[in-house]
């Protein structure tokens, strides 16, 4: 396993970082206000991201010996890569590379806390200005939920709310997804607050009716093919999920246990390390068979 030591002086760190055929720039901007500078008190600022577009994934420690970091920016757009335009569905993979690269460098963490604000775009036409703004936005927890009851980063990363008690709420709450859909149809448009001339209604009908007294929520959501959740479940979907569970999940604080990221540490390599333009050097250390090498690596 590479382990990463980063110089703990106030700068701006620059590298580049390799996972197959992929680049990505990476800064860490190590900054205090305070006179006694130690490693307790930096506040190390991780961005992530191409060449067009630098802040993809932005993760933020307050000290380098700190066991929690803090994810407060993830956006994920095709110009993520630096040398090539990532392609669809390759967020997750992001993400799971940028986690790996903070294990490397902060080695006391434990977890990453984050706030779930995660949203599609349902607009075919895409603004062309970055960073893109959402015309048409769906919210991507309640999406998840309603089709597999547990959120994206759920699915992906197995995240938890911070507050143990309010997870296992939820949890406990989720279960009613998995019941038989028994309302009528008028009863459920007013749950969810959509009128039946709606052109959502309309097309949500015929899903409805097959399900009623026959399926469970999840399977009357999951019936639905995934080119039509945009046109069905848009303006909608997070309101009555919300009401209908009883739970809003946007409103506490998660968190990613740094175990239950896949380790991708072997395929990742780490281009070089620039401080401010100088010269600066990155010790790496390599365990292996019980022996420890250790390499001085110098960067241009």
């Amino acid at each position: 396993m590479l382990i990463y030591r980063i110089i703990t002086i106030p700068c701006i760190y620059k590298t580049h970082i390799h996972y197959k055929d992929y680049v990505f720039e990476m800064t860490i901007n190590s900054n205090t206000t305070h006179n006694n500078i130690n490693t307790n008190n930096i506040m190390y600022t991780i961005r992530i991201g191409g060449n067009k577009f630098k802040e993809c994934v932005n993760i933020t420690i307050l000290g380098l010996n700190n066991n929690k970091a803090t994810i407060p920016h993830i956006k994920i757009e095709p110009e993520c890569g630096y040398n090539k335009l990532l392609p669809t569905g390759f967020g997750t993979k992001l993400v799971e590379i940028s986690l790996n690269i903070i294990k490397m460098f902060f080695h006391n963490l434990q977890i990453f806390t984050f706030d779930d604000a995660s949203q599609i775009e349902c607009e075919t036409l895409k603004n062309t200005e970055l960073p893109r703004k959402l015309k048409k936005p769906l919210n991507l927890p309640s999406l998840y939920i309603a089709l597999y009851g547990k959120t994206w980063y759920e699915q992906k990363f197995k995240a938890k709310i911070l507050d143990d008690n309010k997870y296992k709420e939820y949890k406990e709450k989720v279960k009613v997804l998995y019941t038989i859909v028994n309302l009528q149809f008028y009863d459920f448009l007013k749950l969810a607050d959509l009128h039946e001339t709606s052109p959502q209604a309309i097309k949500l009908r015929s899903y409805y009716e097959k399900a009623y007294n026959n399926m469970s929520w999840i399977d009357m959501f999951q019936s639905i093919p995934k080119k039509e959740h945009c046109e069905i479940f848009w303006n909608w979907l997070s309101g009555f999920i919300e009401r209908f569970i009883g739970f809003n999940v946007q409103e506490y604080k998660w968190y990613i246990d740094i175990n239950d990221i896949p380790d991708m540490i072997d395929d990742i390599k780490i281009i070089k390390l620039h401080c401010g333009g100088n010269r600066k050097t990155l010790k790496k250390k390599y365990s292996k068979n019980k022996k420890t090498m250790k390499k001085r690596i110098y960067n241009d």
